[in-house]
Parts: structure tokens; C-alpha cells; sequence
């Protein structure tokens, strides 16, 4: 069907005319120009296409760019659309790829006048240059090889992190049972990316940490205060976890050690008797205070002041050993 068209060209001093192809049900299949580049293949495609029931595939678009560069175990995943303008339907049974891309649906059927949108995702496994096609694969004799090149890409080595500890053994020496210690140990990321502690644990009773979730930049480091006060007397031995998403090691171990030793209260501060240096020992202490009583002035100085507040202070809370 022909049809005037409302331009004239003026270089080649001709008028252009619409070339309508339409089905027999009256469905236009195809509109292009007699000029226009490949026109006559594809006005003859589509009439032998309405001829014979078979399928005319166009993609869109003609080639697949994923982005000048991508690091190994990143993803990106890109839309393609197929086009059947024919009068037959088309089963895509599957495809062929290079390593490291996908096609979301794998198979598929598009029918007469119809278009579906596939997704190809690329998760790269190793750093070089991808290229190369995918091809659609059918069963379909009237038409050729369906393929979509992939446009070269760069695939770069990962940016990894990489843990270390300053210290493989952290001493906590003797710590008075009830007192309390505070230390600190140090992460270091030695690797290009940055890494993730995920977790910080220990399997000592009575360890706090500062923190147990942060991110090291690359090559920087981060303190953990570890604060500590043990439950009872005897050695201090245990590990401090760290987990992260180091790829090589994904959890590392502080070894702990110390001591803990019980001092009993100075027997003379307990005032009252009670075997326990306690508030009722505080109130007698108080009400000598600045007096020189000889019971209260513990340094043995004549008189009951701040320095003998201070030794009773350092007992408060023990009990007088058995």
C-alpha cells in the first residue's frame, strides 16, 4: 500500500512515499519509506513472514553495554527487549553467553506482535577484558542466528580488605578481684578496600568492648578499649574474636592472659565487727573524722584525715579473710 508522504526531498528532487505492510487481518505489520537504508529486505521479510506464519524478530537494542569497567564479584544487570513483528511465534529454548552473564527469563516464547523484556546480568569471576556475544537459541529455520554482541568492558581486580592485630597477645597482668582494668588493642586494615568487623566476641565472663560493629578504612586503624573486672581470683585465659569480611581470614584471635588475686580488707577498718567493710564502717569513720582517735587514724599520723579516708576508702566492700 502506498501512500503520499507529506516531505519532498529537494536533493533528489523526488517524492517520498510510506510503504505500508498489512496482514490479512488488517494489522499494519510494517510502515517504512521506499528510501529508507535496507528497506526492501525488510518489506520482503515481513511479507514472506505473513506468507508463511513465521516470526520476524528485531532486538533493541543491537548490542548489550554493561559499563567501561566492573570489579570481579560486582553485578550489573541491563534490559533487552525482543520484537516479533511477524506472524508467527518464536520459542527462545535457551542461550549461549560468555562466563559471567545470565539471561532472566532462559527461555521464552514471544508470539505475533508481541515484545518481552529479558534481563542479562553480568557477575564477573576474574579481572581482563570481557567481550565476545550471546546467541539466542530456536528452532526457527526462517530466520538466521540471533545474536547481540557485548561491548568490551574492563574487568577489574577486587578492591580487598585485609585485617591484622597490632598485638597477638594482650596481658592484663594481676588485677585485684572487684577492680575494675582498662586496656585497648588495635585493628588495621592493610588492604585496598575498606573493611567490615561484623563481630567482636569473647569468651572471657566479665570483658566489655567499646565497640563490636565498624568499618577500618583502607590502610587506618582502630582502637577497642577492652574494659575488665573479674568475678573471682585465679588466671585470666580466653581469646578476643574479631570477624570481618576480610576473604581470607574471616575471624582472628586476641589470646588473653592475667591474673586475678584477692586482697582482703585491712582488718582494722572494719569498724563495727561485721567482717565487711561496709556503710555502718563509713558512718564511725565519718563521725571521727578530724579527731584523734587512735581507732580511725589508720597512717598512725595523730589525727583522722583525708590520707586515712583514703586507706579506708581502697577497703570498702572486701571482708576480712576467715
Amino acid at each position: 500500500m502506498l501512500t503520499n508522504a507529506s516531505g519532498v526531498s529537494r536533493n533528489l528532487g523526488t517524492r517520498n512515499e510510506d510503504i505500508l505492510v498489512v496482514d490479512q487481518g488488517g494489522i499494519l505489520r510494517l510502515r517504512t519509506t521506499a528510501i529508507a537504508t535496507g528497506s526492501h529486505d525488510l518489506i520482503n521479510a515481513q511479507i514472506d513472514a505473513l506468507l508463511n506464519k513465521t516470526p520476524v524478530i528485531s532486538l533493541f537494542p543491537n548490542e548489550l553495554y554493561f559499563g567501561r569497567t566492573l570489579e570481579v564479584g560486582q553485578s550489573k544487570t541491563v534490559e533487552f527487549k525482543i520484537e516479533n513483528t511477524g506472524a508467527g511465534p518464536l520459542e527462545i529454548t535457551g542461550y549461549s553467553a560468555p562466563e559471567g552473564i545470565t539471561m532472566e527469563p532462559s527461555t521464552l516464547t514471544i508470539a505475533p506482535g508481541e515484545s518481552k523484556t529479558v534481563q542479562f546480568t553480568l557477575t564477573p569471576t576474574q579481572a581482563g577484558t570481557l567481550s565476545g556475544k550471546i546467541t539466542l537459541q530456536h528452532g526457527e529455520q526462517s530466520i538466521g542466528p540471533l545474536e547481540i554482541p557485548v561491548l568490551d568492558l574492563t574487568i577489574e581486580a577486587p578492591q580487598l580488605p585485609v585485617i591484622s592485630l597490632v598485638q597477638e597477645n594482650l596481658s592484663l597482668g594481676e588485677i585485684e578481684v572487684g577492680q575494675e582494668i582498662t586496656t585497648t588493642f588495635t585493628i588495621t586494615n592493610t588492604g585496598a578496600g575498606p573493611l567490615t568487623i561484623t563481630d567482636i566476641q569473647s569468651d572471657i565472663a566479665g570483658i566489655a568492648l567499646s565497640e563490636t560493629q565498624l568499618t577500618v578504612p583502607p590502610g587506618q586503624s582502630q582502637d577497642i578499649t577492652v574494659t575488665f573486672s573479674p568475678p573471682a581470683e585465679g588466671p585470666i585465659t580466653g581469646t578476643i574474636d574479631v570477624f570481618s569480611d576480610d576473604p581470607e581470614k574471616a575471624s582472628i584471635s586476641l589470646t588473653i592472659t592475667g591474673s586475678a588475686i584477692f586482697i582482703p580488707a585491712d582488718p582494722r577498718t572494719d569498724f563495727d565487727g561485721s567482717r565487711t567493710i561496709d556503710f555502718s564502717d563509713f558512718l564511725l569513720f565519718v563521725s571521727a573524722f578530724g579527731t584523734a582517735n587512735t581507732t580511725f587514724d589508720l597512717d598512725g599520723s595523730g589525727t583522722v584525715d583525708f590520707p586515712d579516708f583514703l586507706i579506708f576508702v581502697s577497703n570498702f566492700g572486701k571482708t576480712i579473710n576467715s
